[in-house]
């Protein structure tokens, strides 16, 4: 930690001396959140106060160049992608001695979250006295001072902090919930003029932390961009992605609440239907056509449905590791992370959790009026289906929902086995004012739907991932 609140402290420095450079007015501030117990605060800022009287020293030794070497190697290490890295560098040799004692004189040491009751009671010795530290910030108006700040609860709870700049953020939740993390990264207080100065120093797990919440975050807000004006917030489900040693919440109230939520965690819909998603708009190539040839048409071998019904080809009983290449293949496809996909994350959760089933049954939806497509490579025809997406929103991709739902079942048959249905969509169809459909794509579309095994009358036990005013409940459910 010594290395790194070495680093940290140059930081502070270096980037006071930019700011004044650059003609910044206004407070100038650092962090460290590194601890939650006072007595580790008190030391982080005794280790960070060493630091700046060794420099001080250095000064009074006529050792300025030590000075300077530290301040060009926290530079050379942090901002070498900073579009003013050699005037930054450039600028040490102009600062006279006098300046460089007032830089280092000038910084305030604050501890925040101390209170002197609460120290009078702690059966706690400093090396130091607790005076030493303000345990206060006070930002005057028209002035401009330099702050090092480190604390505890009351910097972990979004805590505005004027002119922050350097952070050093090692301290992880003992039980990492999201609105736990997210609340202290709440730190705030950038301001135009030195976003190119700001520095977070952290640890790689802390930062996969926030990569992840990141993406859980996105994912649920392209969720609620998907419904529509008239969507009813109580029944539709937005799931939340949850990732190992993270939780969605930390406590949570009534029992029937926690269940539903807990639900999210293990995402089953009884029907999940995809559409085309936007990541796949522009440059983007769509892979999904090449998955579905490659890997599931040579391994199938259809027939017609149970009952006869027209529009679909069936295989039932298909061996769900030969479908497991064959949906890692299509799933992909998709952009990867840290890039954020829906629908990519719903379709692997919801295979996943069904996986447990051995045999699945898959359809092939064959009706429709689409264009054919002669694939360049093995001329072979595919008669594409023609699916209309409403303006991409989730929705079903297919008329006739409850006949697809049961298109392998004969009459009155309970579902055991999962279904995947698979429509091969024409990517030349357009909507009414005449744009694509399916912007991107030159191969027919690989559109799937998921129906999981849900026994008569017992579908209140699944998380319900449908849309009822778009599909309606079959009557098979009722």
């Amino acid at each position: 930690m010594s290395v790194i609140l070495k680093d940290f402290f140059y930081l502070h420095l270096v980037s006071r001396i930019e700011k004044q450079r650059l003609g910044v007015d206004g407070h100038h501030t650092s962090m460290v959140h590194d601890a939650t117990t006072v007595q580790d605060h008190f030391q982080t800022l005794v280790s960070i106060d060493d630091i700046r009287k060794r420099a001080v020293m250095d000064i009074a030794n006529k050792n300025l160049a030590a000075i300077k070497k530290n301040c060009e190697e926290v530079v050379r290490k942090y901002y070498k992608k900073y579009g003013h890295f050699k005037s930054m560098l450039a600028n040490f040799a102009k600062i006279p001695e006098e300046h460089w004692k007032e830089y280092l004189n000038e910084i305030q040491l604050i501890e925040l979250n101390r209170r002197d009751d609460e120290i009078e009671g702690m059966e706690t010795e400093f090396t130091n006295q607790t005076t030493d530290y303000e345990q206060e910030i006070e930002y005057t108006e028209g002035e401009s001072f330099s702050y090092i700040v480190t604390g505890g609860a009351r910097i972990a709870r979004g805590l505005t902090l004027e002119g922050l700049t350097i952070t050093c953020f090692s301290r992880r939740a003992v039980e990492p919930n999201y609105d736990t993390m997210l609340q202290m990264a709440r730190w705030c207080g950038y301001r135009p003029g030195y976003e190119d100065l700001v520095r977070i120093l952290t640890t790689k797990q802390i930062r996969d932390d926030y990569g992840l919440i990141f993406e859980a975050e996105a994912n649920m807000r392209m969720q609620l961009n998907q419904l529509k004006d008239d969507s009813d917030p109580v029944s539709e489900i937005i799931w939340i992605k949850m990732s190992e040693g993270l939780s969605v919440s930390g406590r949570l109230p009534m029992k029937n609440f926690r269940e539903v939520i807990n639900g999210f965690s293990n995402f089953l819909a009884e029907y999940t239907w995809t559409h085309y998603p936007s990541e796949f708009y522009g440059s983007a190539p769509y892979k999904g056509f090449d998955a579905y040839r490659r890997r599931l048409e040579p391994r199938l071998t259809l027939a017609p449905p149970p009952k006869g019904e027209s529009g679909y080809r069936v295989h039932m009983n298909f061996d769900v590791n030969s479908l497991a290449k064959f949906m890692n293949a299509y799933l992909n496809s998709f952009p990867s992370p840290p890039a954020v996909c829906s629908q990519r994350d719903v379709l692997r959760s919801a295979f996943d959790q069904l996986r447990s089933f051995k045999q699945w049954n898959v359809a092939i939806a064959t009706s429709g009026k689409g264009t054919s497509y002669a694939h360049p490579v093995t001329g072979k025809n595919y008669q594409t289906v023609v699916r209309t997406p409403d303006n991409n929103k989730i929705k079903q991709v297919h008329s006739g929902f409850e006949t697809a739902a049961r298109i392998d079942l004969k009459a009155n048959e309970l579902r055991t086995n999962p279904l995947l249905i698979v429509y091969l969509a024409d990517p030349t169809i357009k909507y009414g004012d005449g744009t694509r459909c399916f912007p991107g794509a030159n191969e027919p579309v690989v559109l799937l739907g998921i129906v999981s095994p849900v026994a008569k009358g017992k579908r209140d036990e699944f998380i319900r991932g449908y849309r009822v005013h778009a599909v309606g409940l079959p009557s098979w459910l009722s």
